[in-house]
């Protein structure tokens, strides 16, 4: 429940961290972390209105980017202290990219398609957004709602069975058009 507090609206962020504290369970350096959270997300020096995105619509919620290009590099070299040779063409690599992503940026053209995952999720979340603020179900059905677009295992999930489907009726359909020009 607590990284639903980052999407529901401001005013209800008080009430449902107090929800938070009054039910969480015993778990050895909860009191540490829950200290931590307060100090920093609401006595510290994070602003209610610099990390709540409730009103955020059509600009990104975090500002991972950096992260990502970690990961990727990470990803790209596998261990820990690669070979000089190789690190010098990763980074030829992307020098490359990050240029063709410059120039298509000057020529106004589209960025790369985002994951199915997070438009499915973004769809989500703006839909019980405006359900929410149509009062059409309540926050704590809101809360519930959004904890479950956080889980990204289960969203994977279906991504993935998704994907499944539409490859075994593209399989289906190909078998069927073959098996018409064998007769």
């Amino acid at each position: 429940m607590l990284c639903s507090l980052a999407l529901i609206p401001f005013e209800h962020v008080n009430d449902c961290f107090e929800k938070v504290l009054s039910t969480r369970p015993y778990i050895p350096n909860t009191e540490k972390f829950m200290d931590y959270f307060v100090g920093t997300y609401f006595e510290g020096s994070y602003d209610l209105t610099m990390w709540n995105h409730f009103n955020t619509k059509g600009t990104s919620r975090t500002n991972n980017n950096l992260e990502g290009y970690n990961y990727k590099l990470n990803t790209h070299l596998s261990i820990a202290r690669s070979d000089i040779y190789k690190v010098i063409s990763k980074f030829k690599i992307e020098e490359v990219d990050s240029s063709l992503k410059y120039i298509r940026a000057l020529n106004n053209e589209r960025p790369p398609p985002r994951k199915k995952l997070f438009i499915i999720n973004d769809a989500l979340l703006l839909n019980q957004n405006k359900m929410l603020l149509d009062n059409d179900i309540t926050i704590d059905t809101f809360v519930k709602y959004t904890i479950q677009i956080l889980d990204f295992s289960k969203l994977e999930k279906k991504l993935k069975d998704i994907d499944l489907d539409e490859a075994s009726s593209d399989e289906t359909e190909s078998e069927n058009s073959s098996s018409e020009c064998d007769e």
